[in-house]
């Protein structure tokens, strides 16, 4: 794994002068996951498991709209207890998992476009492919559903040199109720590489 990373990121290196020359940016990033709100309760360890990648198109040096999708997964073990849901009880251990995919349109306003620090603030609109799952012994509960999502964006980037960028961001994910699935929202923070 250690190796495709690294290579990908060689080869994005070396095309990255054509791709900033344009007055564009892809990114990578990794994502770290918070639940807040329904994705808490349903899951209060935080993820470790995230990837970002995210294109933006400069309409002026200082507005860019683009493109970015995400892949959280959180993951919580509960010790064995007696669960109640209405009028059943079960007693067992659970595993939960909880799987989410934004994928959004941005737009993003950066403060200071050629200085070694640039600070921005973004939004960006969307759906949210969320896949929820609840194992107990030999019973699965499985819900997915297709959510609108937004999410507010704050974060910097900071000139490595002169075709590479260093990203730190914090995103605040929040999708609505849809298909008998309760809205979910996390915080994300993410560290990664533009191009």
């Amino acid at each position: 794994m250690k190796k495709i990373f690294l290579a990908f990121i060689l080869i994005a290196g070396l095309c990255s002068t054509s791709v900033k020359a344009q007055g564009q940016i892809f990114s990578i990033q990794y994502s770290m996951g918070f639940g807040t709100g329904n994705t808490n309760e349903f899951i209060s360890a935080p993820s470790f498991r995230g990837l970002t990648f995210e294109y933006k198109k400069f309409i002026t040096p200082n507005h860019a709209i683009g493109f970015e999708t995400t892949y959280n997964f959180f993951y919580e073990r509960k010790d064995y207890a007696t669960y109640t849901d209405d009028n059943q009880s079960l007693s067992g251990v659970q595993f939960r998992y909880l799987h989410s995919v934004p994928l959004l349109a941005s737009y993003d306003y950066f403060f200071k476009p050629n200085e070694k620090y640039n600070p921005y603030v973004g939004i960006g609109i969307g759906c949210n492919l969320i896949d929820q799952r609840l194992d107990m012994g030999i019973y699965s509960i499985t819900n997915d559903a297709a959510q609108f999502a937004f999410r507010p964006e704050i974060g910097v980037l900071i000139k490595a040199n002169r075709n590479l960028d260093l990203v730190i961001a914090g995103k605040y994910f929040v999708s609505t109720e849809s298909d008998g699935m309760d809205g979910q929202s996390y915080f994300a923070l993410n560290l990664g590489f533009a191009f």
